[in-house]
C-alpha cells in the first residue's frame, strides 16, 4: 500500500504543482450544462457554478478549483471530438501525513470516471486503516494505474461515499 501511495502522491503533487501544463485557453466549456446533466446520471460530482475555471493545458486537460484555491476537477477531453475522455474528482479530508522525504501530504481521495469503459476507479493517499481497508475491497485494479474499483460503479462509488462519511463530506 506504501508503493501504491506514494504514486498517488506523486502524480498529485505534478498536477498541483502545474505538471499538466499551463492553461492555453482561458475559455470555460460551453457544455457544462450537458456533461452536468451526464455526470448527474453516472452518480459522479457536477461542475459547480462557484468554482473557478483554471483553464484547458496544451494536453486538453480543464482544470476547476475551488474558490481561492485547491484542485477539484480535472475533465481530460479527446483531440479530435472534444469529448471528455475521463474525469476526477479531488476530495481532501483536511488531515496530512508525512511524506518519505520529509514533507507533509493531504489525505486525499480521488474518484475518477472514465467515459470509454463508463467505470469509475478510486485512489486513496493517507494513513487511515479504515479507509485503506474500504479501498482494499475493491478488487479490481485499473490496467497501468493506481487506481481501484469494485465489479461495478454502484459498489465503488458506495466505498466512495463510505470513506467521505468518516471525512464528514458528500459524494455530491
Amino acid at each position: 500500500m506504501f508503493a501504491r501511495r506514494n504514486i498517488l502522491v506523486l502524480f498529485l503533487l505534478a498536477v498541483s504543482a502545474g505538471g499538466c501544463g499551463p492553461p492555453v485557453d482561458m475559455t470555460p466549456p460551453t457544455d457544462i450544462a450537458s456533461t452536468n446533466a451526464v455526470r448527474r446520471s453516472i452518480g459522479i460530482r457536477e461542475v459547480k457554478p462557484e468554482w473557478e475555471y483554471d483553464g484547458r493545458s496544451k494536453w486538453n486537460e480543464q482544470k476547476w478549483g475551488a474558490p481561492g484555491g485547491g484542485l477539484r476537477k480535472i475533465a481530460t477531453r479527446d483531440d479530435e471530438t472534444d469529448k471528455i475522455v475521463w474525469e476526477q474528482d479531488y476530495y481532501l479530508s483536511g488531515k496530512s501525513f508525512p511524506d518519505p522525504e520529509g514533507g507533509t501530504l493531504s489525505e486525499t481521495l480521488t474518484v475518477r470516471y472514465d467515459y470509454r469503459s463508463s467505470m469509475v476507479a478510486l485512489a486513496y493517499s493517507g494513513e487511515d486503516p479504515a479507509a485503506e481497508k474500504l479501498i482494499a475491497t475493491l478488487t479490481l485494479r485499473e490496467p497501468h494505474s493506481h487506481f481501484d474499483r469494485g465489479k461495478t460503479n454502484a459498489e465503488t462509488l458506495a466505498i466512495a461515499i463510505e470513506i467521505l462519511k468518516m471525512w464528514n463530506q458528500s459524494l455530491l
